[in-house]
C-alpha cells in the first residue's frame, strides 16, 4: 500500500439516461498528469429502467479504455467492496449511470506536509459542497443589494 499523504475521497458523478460518454476523461487525465490527484479505484455503475444494477470495474470496460485507466489506478483490496458499490448504485435513478472514483488529493498532502515541516498543524479539513457555497454567495449578494 502506498504511503498516504493526502485525504482520500470517493466521488460519485451521475449521468442521466445512461449517457456516460467519457467526455470528462481529458480533464480527469489532466488532473492525474499534474499530480493533483492519485486514482486508487474507478468504477462505472448503471441502473436500467427495470431497476437492474450493473457495476463495471476497470477490467470490465472496453479494452482500450480499460488499459488506459488501469495505468492510473493502484488497486488496493478492501477499500471499496462490492457491497459498498452496490449500495451506492442503488441510489441511482432508473436509466442513469454513475462514475465512482476513489482518489487521493495529493496536492493537499503536499501542502499539509509543508505546514507540518514549518511547525504548524492542520486543525480543520472540511469540504463544503458547491451548492451550499452558491447559496451563501447568493444570500450575501441579496443582503448587499437590499441595503
Amino acid at each position: 500500500m502506498t504511503d498516504r499523504k493526502g485525504p482520500v475521497e470517493l466521488v460519485m458523478i451521475e449521468f442521466p439516461g445512461n449517457q456516460f460518454n467519457g467526455n470528462v476523461a481529458p480533464t480527469f487525465f489532466d488532473m492525474v498528469d499534474k499530480g493533483l490527484i492519485r486514482v486508487i479505484d474507478l468504477v462505472v455503475a448503471s441502473k436500467d429502467a427495470d431497476g437492474t444494477i450493473s457495476v463495471l470495474e476497470i477490467e470490465d470496460l472496453d479494452d482500450e479504455l480499460s488499459e488506459a485507466l488501469q495505468k492510473l489506478t493502484e488497486e488496493e483490496d478492501g477499500l471499496l467492496s462490492e457491497e459498498d458499490l452496490l449500495e451506492l448504485a442503488a441510489e441511482l435513478p432508473e436509466n442513469w449511470t454513475a462514475l465512482m472514483i476513489l482518489f487521493e488529493n495529493t496536492w493537499v498532502g503536499e501542502f499539509a506536509e509543508a505546514v507540518r515541516e514549518s511547525g504548524g498543524r492542520v486543525v480543520l479539513d472540511e469540504r463544503i459542497p458547491r451548492p451550499l457555497v452558491e447559496e451563501a454567495r447568493a444570500a450575501v449578494i441579496a443582503a448587499a443589494e437590499s441595503v
